[in-house]
């Protein structure tokens, strides 16, 4: 199999229908978010791909159900979604009033929906791949730590499908998927999927056990038109309906709360790509992309978390988040067949503009506010890219890109304004060498960016009320090879991080009106960060009815000097750990299959403490979790019962510790906890036709 790829290779530029026959095959893993397919055991990065069939025996409806299972992946939530991602310990970890620009790029089909998290659902997938380290050269200031990219299933896929999914708390997924060739040039698919779910809170006062409640609805279609001989043509429609309660914090730090408005977590999201390809006579290549999505945003919470009357000096409170987010972004693409050549060897070529527009509107209704606060951030980019792939002998080759990305921002709100213009740039040296036909080496030095923003808080010295941009450098070495005539694969990566005017959260000391002294929290810059750490994934068919797979991730982090605000007084901290970043995680599944039908799958999940934030000491702590799925399966269908999180260990997905919210204790600073998923049962039949 691995020779008939190197052959589809070779003659990728001859033919665009080869691209596609490549990218379906399975059996080999290939990579599709860079600008060239290619096998995941020739790409000189660190990265991880998930197939379709590694998410249903996770049965992962959500993407936070599943990156637990990479190596130095970390996620964290406040919504009803596991909505913030960390990569290599950088990341976003909420986002209320603050504009941000992600750290973490998403993508679906080539649509851009950083800071969408929220479409993360999974279902009809062909893959999803985990790209970690700085990609300023692919996909430019959204991805500082990385990305994570969704591929769907191929109109032109054959494979027809029903599913559906029982388990406690009420839980409910269906979903199907029909479609394929409806003439010999032209291909359609339909996908419809929901899953609902009481949740695992019980709200006491409102006598209810579904205010933290998932409802989600996705429907997509695909169509595939071959035009021509020399022409392909791709568009794919998106929709989300998600209509998420959002009830997850109690005062004594259980599943039993006590809100009066239990807050909600909504999103309607629709969304349109269309993608070209031209093979020109010479081959060379032309490629286009044009995507645009509409995304309505609807977050609130009761702040107080309890009910009006709870306590004699209790106080009630709601805060709710309204953004309309609307993103356009146009990608074109040139692959030159033969431009020129370095060295005299052979070398691929490309160059590329891209643009983006992505105006985000923002209405707080907020208690204590005696209006509504608006605010709008329009922000337009600009970059060129480019780069070479050459062989510089048989056995090594070099990679050059470089990315430039000019981005002008512009922020208003009731008092305040704000334009930035900035211009930022990054790219990637990559040089891999053969070992041999089953192994390769590489090194990677890669220059990730973060543009820089705004602040709304209008109580902020000006100074304050903007941030700069951050940059990031990437040091990484790695080996890939496969194991055991061709039975397993290895993948080992080492790198070293240098972060400079890293981005994260200071505080400023002001003076009220009445000399009491108040604290706001902004975002800031400190003067660098280091990030380092290894990575490790195993897979190996231990024989014809065992598989394992294993992922492992450790990490070491470093803050510079931070302002942290420290019984009423800001305080100065240096050298600490990064928050969200704990010293290891780890993954391990074995899969058996004893017969034609049954099969059993067990897994094994977790990771060290970390900080909850930079801002407090607060520590998540150590998680081990146990999966377990038992099943069986004839030609073209399988059923398979579950049970997640087997032992029912407590884990924490949110956490604060740097405030009091209970009345009874006289608002005396003390942990706060949202609860990650107890144990579940379930049963899931997937059928095939």
């Amino acid at each position: 199999m691995s020779e008939e790829l190197d052959e589809s290779e070779k003659n990728q530029s001859n033919e665009i229908k080869s691209k596609t026959e490549m990218a379906s095959n399975d059996n080999v893993l290939v990579v599709r978010s860079d600008w060239k397919i290619q096998p995941i055991n020739k790409t000189p990065s660190s990265l991880v791909v998930i197939l379709d069939e590694k998410i249903k025996e996770r049965n992962a409806q959500h993407l936070d159900q599943l990156l637990r299972s990479v190596g130095n992946v970390n996620f964290n939530s406040g919504a009803s979604r596991g909505r913030f991602v960390q990569i290599r310990g950088i990341g976003e970890r909420s986002q209320f009033q603050d504009p941000i620009n992600p750290s973490v790029g998403f993508f679906i089909d080539g649509i851009d929906f950083s800071g969408v998290m929220g479409s993360a659902t999974l279902y009809d997938l062909s893959q999803v791949e985990v790209l970690r380290g700085p990609q300023g050269t692919r996909f430019g200031a959204n991805s500082l730590a990385g990305a994570i990219y969704l591929e769907t299933e191929s109109a032109r896929s054959e494979i027809d499908r029903f599913d559906i999914s029982l388990a406690e708390q009420n839980s409910l997924s269906t979903g199907i998927a029909v479609g394929g060739e409806i003439s010999e040039a032209a291909a359609m698919r339909f996908v419809l999927h929901q899953s609902v779910s009481d949740g695992f809170i019980k709200n006491q006062f409102l006598n209810r056990d579904d205010t933290d409640n998932i409802d989600e609805l996705n429907a997509r279609v695909k169509t595939d038109w071959q035009v021509n001989k020399n022409f392909n043509l791709k568009i794919a429609l998106h929709h989300w309906d998600i209509d998420n309660g959002y009830d997850a914090f109690s005062l004594d730090n259980n599943r039993m709360t006590l809100s009066d408005e239990p807050g909600f977590d909504r999103q309607a999201t629709d969304a349109v790509s269309v993608q070209g390809n031209y093979l020109s006579s010479l081959g060379s290549e032309f490629e286009f992309s044009v995507a645009v999505s509409d995304s309505q945003l609807d977050y609130g919470y009761d702040e107080d978390w309890t009910f009006d009357g709870f306590h004699p000096d209790g106080y009630s409170s709601f805060d709710r988040y309204l953004r309309d987010k609307d993103t356009i972004n146009l990608d074109l693409r040139w692959l030159p067949n033969s431009l020129f050549n370095l060295w005299g060897k052979q070398t691929d070529w490309i160059f590329g503009v891209y643009a983006k527009k992505d105006d985000e509107a923002l209405t707080r209704q907020y208690t204590y506010l005696s209006g509504d606060f608006q605010s709008i951030f329009e922000t337009k980019t600009v970059a060129l890219y480019g780069e070479a792939q050459s062989s510089i002998s048989e056995d090594t080759r070099l990679v050059i890109g470089a990315r430039v990305e000019s981005r002008e921002a512009d922020y208003q709100d009731v008092g305040f304004g704000e334009t930035t213009d900035e211009t930022m740039i990054g790219g990637r040296v990559s040089l891999q060498h053969a070992l041999s036909e089953q192994s390769m080496v590489y090194g990677l030095i890669a220059r990730g960016f973060k543009a820089g923003g705004v602040n709304p808080q209008s109580e902020l010295d000006l100074i304050n009320r903007t941030f700069d941009s951050e940059t990031s450098i990437n040091y990484e070495l790695g080996y890939k090879s496969t194991l055991f005539d061709d039975a397993g694969s290895l993948r080992l990566a080492a790198f070293h991080i240098t972060r400079d005017d890293q981005q994260t959260k200071n505080w400023q000391v002001i003076t009220r009106d009445d000399d009491t002294q108040g604290f706001i929290g902004y975002v800031g810059n400190v003067d660098n960060g280091t990030n380092q750490g290894i990575e490790l994934d195993i897979n190996w068919r231990v024989s014809p009815s065992f598989e394992l797979n294993s992922s492992i991730g450790l990490l070491e982090t470093e803050l510079d000097q931070i302002l942290r605000l420290e019984d009423d007084q800001v305080i100065t901290i240096n050298g600490r750990e990064q928050a969200q970043a704990p010293s290891y995680n780890y993954h391990l599944s074995g899969k058996w299959v004893p017969t034609d039908h049954w099969f059993s799958v067990l897994t094994l999940e977790g990771k060290d403490k970390e900080f909850f934030s930079d801002n407090h000491e607060l520590r998540n702590k150590h998680t081990d979790l146990v999966h377990f799925q038992v099943g069986y399966q004839a030609m073209d269908w399988r059923l398979t019962v579950w049970v997640k999180n087997m032992t029912d260990e407590t884990t924490y997905i949110r956490g604060f510790g740097s405030f009091g919210n209970d009345p009874r204790n006289g608002y005396a600073t003390e942990p706060y906890f949202q609860l990650g998923a107890p144990r579940q049962v379930g049963v899931s039949f997937n059928t095939q036709f």
